[in-house]
């Protein structure tokens, strides 16, 4: 297979084509970059949303939970609860204790939901800080692509290019002359 090389017989060909080649490189890891930042974003906004919701749900089963474990050690009666407006429930002791561990499973569940939470603030902490950097940086290296390229085509034309093409137009009328 024959790979056709770049034209670069010259410093300023070479210059053009490797700005050519830094704004490609630019635009193209711009393009990727921001498209997997804005993917991870929805996705940590997603999972905050969803662990939001986990815990406020944790939160109510706890407060269930809660309520009923302070009605049993605190020694109120069927009748203190009728009083509330609320409907008495019994508990038995087994059932009590299956409470209880229920209880501190949703409490170190909310917890951990907590710290997932905490986790998903971070990473997106830094693909903030990410992209700041690369907003920082690509104007850089898209002006140096940009004038690297310009300034490469502009000296090979000037220097080179100018030369070649008058040599090409008086060839051209040369045998224009002869064939006639």
């Amino acid at each position: 297979m024959n790979i056709p090389s770049l034209p670069v017989d010259s410093i300023y060909k070479f210059s053009a084509f490797s700005g050519l080649v830094i704004i490609l490189f630019c635009l193209y890891t711009f393009n990727s970059l921001l498209e997997t930042i804005q993917d991870k974003a929805v996705k940590v906004k997603v999972e905050l949303k969803k662990t939001e919701v986990e815990i406020k749900f944790l939160k109510v089963r706890l407060e269930r939970i809660d309520e009923i474990v302070k009605s049993k050690t605190k020694g109120i009666t069927a009748r203190d609860i009728l009083k509330e407006g609320k409907i008495p429930i019994e508990v038995t002791k087994d059932e009590y204790k299956t409470m209880l561990r229920e209880f501190e499973q949703l409490f170190h569940d909310e917890n951990m939901r907590v710290v997932e939470a905490g986790g998903l603030v971070e990473e997106m902490i830094i693909l903030d800080r990410r992209r700041d950097l690369y907003f920082r940086y690509f104007p850089v290296f898209m002006i140096f692509g940009v004038g690297m390229s310009i300034g490469g085509f502009a000296l090979w034309y000037r220097r080179i290019q100018r030369y070649q093409d008058q040599l090409t137009r008086n060839e051209a009328t040369k045998n224009q002359t002869i064939s006639f």
